[in-house]
């Protein structure tokens, strides 16, 4: 059974709501399965939920975890993790 594309995606849909009602958020970069393309339809979906440095920098001094377990509307598992700008930067550029 094909799973709905990120256009058509409910769960996707409902999280850049969120992300996009958060001035401290930066934006959201889908991972996993389904953004490989390889879903089936009881995948979770894997997140990163990047906020502003300074957001992250306060998230992290308050305790808060940088994980977190959600159920969708739909009853699917939504695995996020929060990061930051600077973190992303970091990265290593991987072409090809």
């Amino acid at each position: 059974m094909p799973v709905a594309s990120a256009d058509h995606d409910n769960v996707i849909a409902a999280l850049i709501q969120e992300a996009a009602a958060d001035l401290e958020t930066v934006g959201l970069i889908l991972s996993g399965s389904r953004a490989a393309g390889q879903a089936t339809p009881e995948s979770d979906y894997d997140l990163y939920w990047v906020l502003s440095d300074a957001a992250y920098e306060r998230r992290q001094a308050s305790g808060a975890s940088l994980r977190a377990k959600r159920e969708s509307a739909d009853h699917l598992p939504v695995d996020l993790v929060y990061v930051c700008q600077r973190d992303l930067d970091r990265l290593p550029i991987v072409l090809g």
